[in-house]
């Protein structure tokens, strides 16, 4: 159903953008090029032509599906995007059935399907399915064997060719978006029968042709200025570098035939913008010069407002001499800026680190600017649902406040982004009611920005924190246990505070090194610790065999108990074992340190009270 509210500015609107497609002039001479396929190489002007403006989107899709009907030989599609929605759906379905019935009369019955490689999104599912019904599907400027695209620009346009007789092109992908009162994307596109539709098609043939150009060894080892340069010399010749023309075999009266008549009295000029061709925009060109003598009023429409410097002179000029300008252009501009701001608070931040020292003053100048771009970017964005949950990079922040913050600065951050979600829920329907449902791929790019930023960036950064945070406790633990029984430690870890235990019956060892005290005296210090080392680790071995707790060293006394801190009725029988076979080891020990010790060992058992 039609909003009849955005009727008279889309009409207004559709007047500039229509002058870039389909001009009519008077004076106008058609140029007659002998060699079709060199035709887009300068732009020609064509005459008699049918033209339609489709304003709306309900008039356009419905405009979309008659054509393709119309099909007996071949259809052409190009599109930025073909969403994985409803409206792409139910046009891939149709093309699907209507490619299955045309074959069955039509074996030569041919649909190619051009789509940008990066819009294309998960939507691989479908074309594999056109493609069993036997629709050819390329993807302009992919990737292959996990190497990008070997040129940069993308492939924006948006048409389909019916027979080389009719022709729609627009700004229209395949998608939903253009179905809610309140539309994102406000696009036209025009219904053309005539000789133009021949350059149309040949635009479409060349960017094919581009599409399937280079292979996957070309990627690695092919230039960019050269595969340019081959592009190039395509798309303005029609022939490759080696003079052989890949668009021959459709140079046919089945593919261009001959127009019957005048179907309409517009004279049209087909301007192709491909930054591969051309350095400058041909409808960019046009726009100026058609602003530059507007006197009434000038409406000019885009999502990308990127105006070069000469377009932005002419609109300052027509306002200067009275004209009255309108611009429409996409609201999701400001996100980016907060993102820009965002990122120069960080440099402050940095830098306000950098000379006081102050770490406190580092973390506050990220986390609450980080909560206000959030949810300024949540709202700009229209939701949970659109900005892909961007609000909960609140997450990630409330995670490093945790790490760095006091109690009372996390409980506040934490909060604010609690109260943040739980406010926004409700006005989901509100800040929804404000775009087009999006496709499942836009969504979940959204996501996984977040997905990208948080746990690519902020995650590591956390786990290497804690991996610090680990490994300093570890240490702690290790001096911890060379100085307390593990029992004791736990509790300790648990419950600080005095600890005090009795046990009625245990054993307790003490074993001292003979001359030890006089055989120091003739070593360095680093040799003492060194051998005091070997042989207490040998002990610590023994003692955690035999089931006993080590206390302590003192000096080259060793302590050792069984029966505490657990209580255990073969306490004595250990503590025994572990005597004999401490003295058992003294040979060896001997031998690997290269000097003749002798042990003394004391045993005792009885009641006993121990505390830390």
């Amino acid at each position: 159903m039609r909003n009849t509210g955005f009727r008279q500015p889309r009409r207004l609107a559709a007047a500039a953008w229509l002058a870039g497609v389909v001009v009519a002039s008077a004076t106008a001479v058609a140029a007659a090029d002998d060699d079709p396929v060199t035709r887009l190489g300068r732009t020609r002007w064509t005459h008699g032509n049918s033209v339609r403006l489709l304003a709306f989107p309900e008039e356009s899709w419905q405009a979309r599906f008659e054509l393709v009907e119309r099909a007996r030989h071949h259809v052409f599609i190009s599109t930025f995007a073909w969403h994985d929605d409803h409206y792409g759906e139910l046009f891939r379905e149709h093309l699907v059935e209507l490619v299955r019935a045309r074959r069955r009369e039509n074996p030569d019955f041919t649909v190619y399907c051009l789509v940008d490689a990066i819009a294309r999104g998960t939507f691989d599912r479908s074309f594999r399915q056109l493609e069993e019904a036997g629709a050819v599907v390329r993807s302009f400027n992919r990737q292959s064997w996990g190497v990008g695209p070997l040129y940069d620009p993308r492939m924006h346009d948006k048409m389909i060719v019916v027979d080389g007789r009719w022709g729609i092109v627009g700004g229209r992908n395949f998608a939903d978006e253009y179905f809610e009162p309140r539309r994102w994307w406000l696009d036209f596109e025009v219904l053309l029968e005539g000789e133009a539709v021949w350059d149309l098609q040949l635009n479409f043939l060349k960017a094919w042709q581009v599409a399937d150009m280079f292979g996957n060894a070309d990627r690695f080892f092919l230039p960019e200025e050269i595969a340019r340069r081959r592009i190039s010399v395509l798309w303005t010749t029609g022939r490759l570098p080696s003079g052989r023309s890949p668009l021959d075999r459709f140079m046919t009266a089945e593919y261009f035939p001959p127009v019957a008549g005048r179907p309409g009295e517009r004279s049209v000029a087909v301007l192709y913008d491909s930054p591969l061709v051309r350095r400058r925009a041909a409808t960019t060109d046009l726009a100026v010069e058609l602003i530059r003598h507007a006197r009434a009023e000038v409406d000019l429409m885009t999502p990308f407002p990127n105006f070069t410097r000469e377009l932005t002179d002419a609109l300052t000029g027509a306002v200067a001499r009275g004209t009255r300008v309108r611009l429409f252009v996409n609201g999701e501009e400001a996100v980016g800026w907060t993102v820009v701001a965002l990122g120069v608070v960080y440099l402050l931040a940095i830098l306000a680190f950098i000379v006081t020292g102050r770490t406190a003053l580092y973390i506050h100048g990220v986390l609450w600017p980080s909560l206000v771009q959030n949810i300024a970017a949540h709202i700009m964005l229209g939701g949970f649902v659109w900005s892909g949950a961007t609000l909960f990079w609140g997450i990630a922040v409330s995670v490093i406040a945790a790490l760095f913050l006091g109690r009372r600065p996390r409980i506040i951050i934490a909060g604010a982004y609690l109260v943040a979600a739980i406010v926004f829920a409700f006005l989901e329907p509100t800040l929804q009611a404000r775009r087009s449902q999006p496709a499942l791929a836009v969504s979940v790019g959204m996501a996984a920005d977040v997905f990208v930023l948080s746990v690519l960036i902020m995650v590591p950064i956390v786990v290497s924190l804690m991996g610090q945070v680990s490994l300093e406790r570890a240490r702690s633990e290790a001096l911890l246990l060379n100085v307390l029984p593990r029992a004791i430690a736990e509790r300790l870890k648990r419950s600080p505070g005095v600890i005090a235990d009795a046990q009625d019956s245990c054993t307790v060892m003490f074993a001292d090194i003979v001359g030890f005290t006089d055989h120091s005296s003739r070593i360095t210090p680093e040799q003492l610790i060194g051998e005091l080392n070997h042989i207490f680790s040998r002990f610590d071995a023994l003692v955690d065999g035999c089931g006993a707790e080590k206390i302590k060293t003192i000096g080259d006394g060793y302590l050792a108990v069984a029966g505490a801190p657990d209580p255990r009725r073969d306490h004595a029988a250990i503590m025994c074992d572990l005597a004999l076979r401490m003295e058992e080891a003294m040979p060896e020990i001997n031998r690997e340190l290269g000097y003749p010790f002798q042990l003394r060992i004391g045993l005792d058992t009885g009641r006993l009270v121990a505390g830390v």
